[in-house]
Order: structure tokens, then C-alpha cells, then sequence
């Protein structure tokens, strides 16, 4: 080796580069966490890993959502499906007002305004 030159250790990504390793197995040292995976995959009747892999993809969307802006459109909506909506009697929801019950909210009378 010459001196003026000074030997690198190569890092871990590095080396996994070299040796074509993209992934590492993941190793649960919990109980309650396996215990989950496990239940999880039975109900669903998939592997550990796809049920693992779900569950985090799934997350993974509600974070993003959750960060992302809404437009005013959609916070209208969520406003009015969360809050107004709900408080409507269930006959009334999707109705369409009448003629007369428009021109009515309108202050319309027989002689207009």
C-alpha cells in the first residue's frame, strides 16, 4: 500500500451493493408483535410477511392522507359529511326541495320579492 493513499472500509450499503442484497429479513424480538403478525395472517389467510406488509402499506396511506392538503371542495364535503349531515332526519337526507320550497327559503311570494 502507499502512503499517501488511505485504505476506506467499505460501508454496509456499499457492500450489499456489491453482493446484489436489497432487503434484510426482519427480526421480531417481541412477543406481542409476533403474537399479532401471527393472528393477523390467520384471520386474513396470508403469509406473516403480506400480512406485515398490509398492515404497514395501509398505514403508510393513512400518514400520507393525513399530511396531505385538502382543497376547500373536500373540506366542505368532509365538514359536511362529519358534522351537518348526520344531524338531518333520515327522510330528509337526498331530498330535493320543491318549487315552492325554494322560492320559500328564497323569500319569494306571489308578487316575487
Amino acid at each position: 500500500m502507499r502512503p499517501d493513499r488511505v485504505e476506506v472500509q467499505p460501508t454496509v450499503e456499499a457492500w450489499c451493493q456489491r453482493c446484489n442484497l436489497r432487503q434484510m429479513a426482519l427480526n421480531l424480538k417481541n412477543a406481542e408483535v409476533e403474537r399479532l403478525v401471527t393472528e393477523v395472517a390467520d384471520l386474513a389467510g396470508e403469509t406473516k410477511t403480506e400480512a406485515v406488509r398490509r398492515a404497514l402499506q395501509e398505514r403508510l396511506d393513512r400518514l400520507v392522507e393525513r399530511r396531505a392538503p385538502i382543497g376547500r371542495d373536500v373540506a366542505v364535503r368532509q365538514f359536511l359529511q362529519q358534522e351537518v349531515w348526520p344531524l338531518l332526519p333520515a327522510g330528509e337526507r337526498g331530498r330535493r326541495l320543491s318549487r315552492a320550497e325554494d322560492d320559500d327559503i328564497l323569500g319569494y311570494g306571489p308578487d316575487g320579492l
